[in-house]
């Protein structure tokens, strides 16, 4: 669906989580295209107080494989203080 994305630019997303029977909406907004065709996304959450404690996150993802590329923003990895931590994490396939 990459045609109605590229159209549309910013596209509501609900995030189930099963274990709670809840869900949370957020706003994926298209922020362009790199020349070998990698999408660049900002996904944050719609809920403006909830949006005060989980920053934006950025991805990229490759439509050609269906697979993340890079993702940016907060882990659930703690720092040596036992704080979350900002993370990059590209990440790289083996296609044997």
């Amino acid at each position: 669906h990459m045609d109605s994305v590229r159209e549309q630019r910013n596209l509501p997303v609900k995030f189930f989580i099963p274990g709670n029977l809840d869900y949370y909406n957020f706003i994926m907004n298209y922020e362009g295209e790199s020349k070998d065709g990698a999408v660049d996304f900002e996904i944050k959450i719609e809920n403006w107080f909830l949006r005060l404690f989980a920053p934006n996150l950025n991805v990229t993802y490759d439509p050609k494989t269906g697979r993340l590329v890079r993702y940016k923003g907060l882990s659930n990895i703690k720092n040596a203080r036992g704080k979350l931590q900002n993370v990059e994490i590209t990440y790289f396939y083996n296609d044997a």
